[in-house]
């Protein structure tokens, strides 16, 4: 999220000119922004209609650094608005930030009485452009005509012209001037085809290998047989580890459903079908089925400490991996989990995992 922030903030004040030191501002902008947009975690929804359970309004959006004009209560000759540069959305009340530029110091003001010219940017420095002439040196190519089995194109002449700028413009609106020149038709197309590199992509979508998103899909894949051996290697592996017990349902008691996950891993040029048993955790409530997380994952930061310690000192570095890892923890808390629906499990239905 840090890197995302940066990115906008830096786009912010190069789009808008403004100085460096509005950095905060462009942040502060940045974040509106950010909680406002889509989310794919969160299935297309946006932070802070997730946050505030109700629908945003996005029409008081507008371009950060543009020119804004905002309503000023004077006397009946002062002029009734001052030009300002709007920088962000105020939190708590509704209006705009805006940045009084004619004034000394740095002034910024909050008004929700204003008119934006979103086409103007006020700190953006304008390129001043002369009104030089410059003498531009045409090139056209004569071509006589050929046979159509030529691809050497002999006879090709070359003349050149030098032309004013200035009279560009007239000449090629009287069409008597190109006359004398001959322009060179297009070659004949060819025909397009798949680049060679992309032909294994092209025939991998074609294949008919694709990992089932449910149960209920992996028995129905033409793979099913493949599916059905990863899951009874998955159930045999739960098993010898003695993963969970199974108990008759208590009572007054959040039971976490069980779900599949399948994949596919392309190992030694050959496909190896995987079936992993995950339990639902996204359906438990924090502070009431659990009040802290943990991840025995391995940082990327240790493992590049690891690796330069062993250039350096030429060490030997010995890898292993360790089959079901997850399995070979042990949990403080008691969990409650649905019996899964597989072909393995003969106890009886009513029965739960513990």
């Amino acid at each position: 999220m840090n890197r995302t922030l940066l990115n906008k903030v830096r786009c912010l004040l190069i789009s808008s000119g403004l100085p460096k030191f509005f950095w905060g501002e462009a942040l502060l902008t940045a974040a509106y922004l950010v909680n406002r947009s889509p989310s794919v975690p969160l299935l297309g929804k946006t932070p802070e209609c997730v946050w505030s359970k109700s629908d945003i309004d996005l029409s008081s959006l507008r371009i950060f650094g543009c020119a804004a004009f905002a309503l000023v209560n004077g006397n009946k000759l002062d002029p009734r608005s001052q030009k300002c540069v709007f920088i962000g959305y105020p939190e708590g009340v509704k209006g705009y930030r805006l940045w009084v530029r004619d004034q000394p110091g740095l002034r910024v003001v909050i008004s929700r009485n204003v008119v934006f010219n979103e086409s103007e940017f006020p700190c953006l420095t304008k390129i001043p452009r002369t009104e030089e002439e410059y003498n531009i040196e045409l090139t056209f190519n004569k071509v006589e005509e050929t046979n159509e089995d030529n691809q050497q194109g002999e006879g090709f002449r070359e003349e050149t012209r030098d032309i004013e700028a200035g009279q560009t413009n007239r000449n090629s609106e009287n069409p008597e001037h190109i006359d004398n020149y001959s322009l060179a038709r297009d070659r004949e197309r060819r025909e397009r085809r798949i680049p060679s590199r992309f032909r294994d992509f092209h025939l991998a979508l074609n294949s008919e290998d694709s990992e089932p998103t449910s149960y209920d899909d992996a028995l129905k894949s033409p793979k099913s047989e493949f599916w059905i051996k990863a899951m009874k290697e998955e159930m045999k592996s739960l098993k010898d580890n003695k993963t969970w017990v199974l108990v008759p349902k208590p009572k007054n008691t959040s039971i976490v459903d069980s779900k599949w996950i399948f994949k596919l891993k392309n190992e030694n040029d050959s496909l190896r079908y995987k079936a992993r048993l995950v339990a639902k955790g996204f359906t438990q409530k924090e502070g009431i089925d659990y009040t802290e997380i943990f991840s025995p994952v391995v940082k990327y930061t240790t493992v590049r400490i690891i690796l330069a310690l062993t250039a350096h000192f030429d060490w030997e570095l010995k890898q292993m991996d360790v089959k079901t890892a997850f399995l070979h923890g042990d949990l403080d808390e008691n969990i409650y989990m649905a019996q899964p629906w597989v072909l393995l499990i003969t106890e009886i239905l009513s029965m739960y995992v513990y």
